[in-house]
């Protein structure tokens, strides 16, 4: 009965935890709680997980899901010169945010195009650079770049 109550003037809504907890109180699963009262975290994500490939087989949807997206290729020609510290990339690309930036260095590492060396003990400064796999994509960088500069050449983007 007091469920029912509270069910009409609070739907409930899929992604709360606490919904979840009431949701098993009426099923009769109240000893099972969910992973958010257990005090597990979930595991950050970029850490050696490979995302699919939206389309099976199809090789320009796997390069896309490498490099593709607005700061990857960014991130990999700042780094064509040689290693830099996370700040250094930071400075060099003024719109991408600390924890974007965080997030696709890590999908670059889990893709092999990036090596992460840190210099020292926590919390000591940490370099980021191209592997050799990563090199590979220099060629595609500097082709992109001059298909670019005629696209903006063309007059079709502001800068």
């Amino acid at each position: 009965m007091l469920l029912e109550q509270v069910n009409k003037f609070f739907p409930i809504t899929r992604f709360d935890v606490v919904d979840t907890e009431l949701n098993k109180l009426r099923r009769g699963h109240a000893d099972e709680p969910t992973s958010a009262f257990r005090g597990e975290k979930k595991e950050p994500r970029g850490n050696g997980r490979r995302r699919a490939n939206p389309v099976a087989g199809c090789p320009l949807t796997a390069a896309l899901a490498a490099i593709g997206g607005k700061w990857k290729l960014i991130i990999v020609c700042w780094l064509c010169d040689g290693a830099r510290h996370f700040a250094g990339l930071r400075r060099l690309i003024p719109g991408i945010s600390q924890k974007v930036l965080t997030e696709q260095l890590r999908q670059l590492m889990d893709d092999g195009i990036v090596a992460r060396h840190p210099k020292g003990a926590v919390p000591a400064p940490v370099e980021y650079e191209l592997t050799e796999y990563g090199r590979s994509l220099l060629h595609i960088v500097d082709a992109i770049g001059v298909w670019g500069r005629g696209h903006l050449d063309r007059g079709v983007v502001d800068d």
